[in-house]
């Protein structure tokens, strides 16, 4: 039985917790991904899974086979990479994973003409709100906000997202604009917490930032929850352009004036830091940031 076939299985389960969930993303039967589990365990002599009523885990020589496994399938791709780099047109899928708001507003839209453009890719896009570890989550790309976690990852920045303070129309009647710094600091403020960490908002001042601590009684990593309570009159949000531009032309919400212009943010792609990058990888990200460079889905306008 093909071992990088088996190892890949193995992985699959692994990562999902399911046999069912690695049949469906490896396009096998559920009895097929179990054979090559079982067959691994076989020529092994020893137990990788723990298969109980809760679902399926690694025992600690699972851990220790899928650990060298996940390594030996990437050097597998990155020699896949090296010879397809060869090829000029992009072929093949890319796992990617960014903010849903980010995702939903902004790189839906690039995929699809993209994809449209690249008829042999195929791309698969997840939403996570935190950020994936990219080797167990099999990611070629994750996309982020602000500042980056992970300094084992290449990051490359793609744009820069601008800012907006709004509310809703019946919340701007009761404020005086522009917002005063001192004034910020005693509204009611709602906090995107997946890019505002220790509740600070942002400004230029001119070339100078300036930063504010502000304080609120709603906080979510989800900027689409933010943006919901901001509508529905609860308090200020400081948010991407992207995220509110459409609900902001709908007069869901109003920008208002403060003290100082918000604080564009970073956008940057991670990957690993191989020595043959992808072509399909290297491809997408010029695509991406001409895309990005053309059009003003990351602005207010």
């Amino acid at each position: 039985m093909d071992t990088i076939t088996t190892m890949r299985s193995l992985v699959a389960v692994a990562r999902t917790g399911s046999f069912s969930a690695a049949a469906r993303e490896l396009s096998v039967s559920t009895a097929m991904v179990s054979k090559h589990v079982k067959h691994i365990e076989n020529h092994l002599d020893v137990q990788l899974m723990q298969r109980s009523t809760r679902g399926v885990s690694l025992t600690d020589p699972g851990q220790v086979y899928c650990d060298y496994a996940i390594a030996i399938l990437a050097q597998v791709e990155e020699a896949e990479n090296a010879v397809s780099a060869l090829n000029s047109n992009p072929i093949g899928s890319l796992r990617i994973s960014c903010p849903p708001s980010f995702g939903t507003h902004v790189l839906t839209p690039m995929l699809s003409d993209y994809i449209l453009h690249n008829p042999a890719m195929k791309i698969e896009l997840g939403l996570q709100d935190d950020e994936p570890d990219l080797i167990s989550a099999r990611l070629d790309l994750i996309i982020r906000l602000g500042e980056l976690k992970d300094s084992s990852l290449v990051a490359k920045k793609i744009a820069d997202a601008r800012f907006v303070t709004c509310v809703a129309p019946n919340f701007a009647a009761k404020i005086t604009q522009p917002i005063a710094n001192s004034d910020l600091q005693k509204l009611n403020c709602l906090i995107d917490t997946s890019v505002q960490a220790n509740n600070l908002w942002r400004f230029m001042d001119g070339d100078k930032a300036v930063v504010i601590r502000v304080d609120g009684n709603f906080r979510s990593p989800s900027t689409e929850a933010v943006i919901q309570a901001a509508i529905d009159g609860l308090g200020i949000a400081f948010v991407p352009c992207y995220a509110v531009r459409h609900d902001i032309a709908r007069g869901d919400l109003v920008a208002v004036d403060t003290e100082f212009a918000p604080h564009s943010m970073e956008v940057s792609a991670m990957y690993l830091g191989r020595r043959h990058q992808a072509a399909k990888t290297r491809a997408f990200l010029a695509y991406l940031v001409d895309w990005l460079g053309r059009q003003d889905s990351i602005d207010c306008n």
